[in-house]
């Protein structure tokens, strides 16, 4: 049986200020995504994180509620766990010692889900980096050509200006 899970991705007002000027300010935005599966959550979190954010922006926080086969929900946050009295954080992470191992488990296996969207994000981060440093260098390589085009050009007029205005040799 496939594990369902709910995110919620929030992210609250932010400005950027310099030297007590406003810059630039931003709206609170929120995702949700309910019953989505293992790897629907790895993709959504990574293009949460991946998310490009101007100076200044606060970036989201994404939190995951799951529950499986009756279990109690388990709530965590790429900010830190839910430190609730319904369970000992040392318990979560020793599942062997634990009067809860399915809650344990849940937990852990959250752990390699977040893991797992940090690495898919820094893929999406690259392969972004990558493909903005390759239009780059297309724009350079054409800006140059442009260039050189346009300094032939005006060579070319100012040679055939020069051949205008030369005196013709006598013999």
């Amino acid at each position: 049986m496939d594990n369902k899970y709910t995110v919620v991705a929030y992210k609250p007002d932010s400005s950027d200020t310099c030297r007590g000027c406003l810059m630039a300010s931003y709206p609170s935005d929120c995702r949700l995504f309910v019953g989505v599966n293992r790897h629907q959550l790895i993709e959504h979190w990574a293009q949460i994180k991946a998310h490009v954010l101007d100076q200044g922006e606060v970036e989201y926080c994404v939190t995951v509620l799951s529950s499986f086969n009756g279990a109690p929900v388990v709530v965590f946050s790429d900010q830190g766990i839910d430190h609730s009295e319904h369970w000992d954080y040392n318990q979560l992470v020793n599942p062997e010692q634990t009067e809860y191992p399915k809650l344990a488990e849940q937990f852990n296996q959250l752990v390699e889900i977040q893991a797992e969207a940090v690495v898919l994000a820094k893929q999406i981060v690259d392969q972004r980096n990558a493909k903005l440093a390759e239009q780059r260098s297309q724009e350079i390589a054409k800006q140059k050509q442009d260039t050189e085009d346009r300094e032939k050009k005006q060579l070319a007029a100012l040679l055939a200006k020069y051949r205008q205005h030369e005196p013709n040799p006598t013999i």
